[in-house]
């Protein structure tokens, strides 16, 4: 599967991330806008094809993590929407007030964009696995 994850990706001049699994294909993921403030909504377009049925956020400074749909997650907190609705969508919405848990043993819930900087979104089947998948960045500030 990674491979034509791959395929699809050159075809379209992907970039990669650092470490080759998700790349840059702004027809399949695309974010905007690229300099988010804070009170406006991060749109997601999406390809309904390929794109993946989970999403998940990194802030860079201090490489924190945030799935914001999975298929496992918590009761405990509400997703951004189910796994097969994201895979499905073919846009979506996220406003900077968005709250999520922190990955990592009993992470708290915190609001996702509380810290200026650079975020990326990743997209993917499986975002535990080495499939790998799609990414797109934006820049936070207040």
């Amino acid at each position: 599967m990674l491979a034509a994850w791959a395929a699809i990706g050159i075809a379209h001049g992907a970039e990669e991330d650092e470490e080759g699994r998700y790349v840059v294909v702004k027809q399949i993921l695309d974010c905007s806008p690229k300099i988010l403030k804070d009170g406006q909504t991060l749109i997601l377009t999406l390809d309904d094809t390929v794109h993946g049925s989970e999403l998940a956020i990194r802030r860079l400074r201090g490489n924190v993590w945030y799935d914001l749909v999975t298929r496992g997650s918590a009761d405990d907190i509400k997703p951004l929407m189910t796994s097969e609705e994201f895979a499905l969508a073919r846009r979506v919405e996220i406003p900077t007030t968005i709250t999520a848990r922190r990955q990592g043993p009993n992470g708290p819930i915190e609001r996702v964009f509380s810290k200026p900087g650079r975020y990326i979104l990743y997209s993917s089947d499986n975002l535990e696995s080495e499939q790998g998948g799609y990414i797109c960045t934006i820049d936070y500030g207040k």
